[in-house]
């Protein structure tokens, strides 16, 4: 015989799970709506297509309160993440996969530079693929942080693959140049856009 609880019982639950939902740290809570202000993300990428891995460093300029949550979101299968607080110090951060939580993020002008390697096969968490015959890094990978809200900014990419390599963006080339066997580009979003810079084969 299966019991169910009384609608009293579950109200009770609800109180409980509330009162508890309240309770937890700024962290545990999904923004829909921006909670800081993400102008700009200055990247550079080494891409390893071979092995489906992107090096990468990324330096947020960004604008926030000092109170609500300042949490990014970033996919892939993420190896050597470090996160530094360029003009704050002792920045509080913590990885809970695929964000990455700025808990104590002054209020005011921010600059935070990530350095991370990151896998993109298909398979690995949200999707994505760096590969020598694919190239898939949509507005959905989420393949360099930013915010999880919509959030227009700007971008500007430096992006380090193989010579014959080629990509397709929804930046302005700057600069193609090569660098000994392989190939340094740069892009530049200068129209802020909720996607940031997308990636894919041409």
């Amino acid at each position: 015989m299966m019991l169910f609880p009384s609608r009293q019982a579950l109200r009770g639950l609800l109180v409980l799970l509330f009162t508890t939902a309240g309770a937890l740290p700024a962290r545990g809570q999904l923004a829909s709506e921006p909670t800081f202000d993400l102008e700009l993300a200055d990247i550079y990428a080494d891409f390893q297509p071979d092995k489906y891995i992107a090096d990468v460093i990324c330096v947020l300029y960004l604008t926030c309160n000092g109170s609500d949550p300042v949490m990014l979101r970033c996919q892939g299968n993420i190896h050597r993440l470090e996160v530094i607080g360029r003009n704050q110090q002792n920045l509080s951060w913590v990885y809970r996969p695929p964000y990455i939580h700025l808990d104590n993020l002054e209020a005011g002008q921010r600059e935070v530079e990530l350095h991370f390697r990151v896998r993109h096969d298909g398979y690995s968490p949200g999707g994505g693929t760096i590969a020598t015959n694919l190239l898939d890094l949509g507005a959905g990978v989420f393949w360099y942080p930013r915010q999880n809200a919509s959030d227009p900014h700007q971008v500007i990419l430096n992006l380090e693959t193989p010579a014959d390599y080629e990509v397709s963006t929804n930046g302005t080339l700057q600069r193609d140049l090569p660098n000994n066997t392989r190939r340094i580009r740069t892009w530049i979003v200068s129209k802020p856009v909720a996607e940031g810079i997308t990636l894919k084969t041409p």
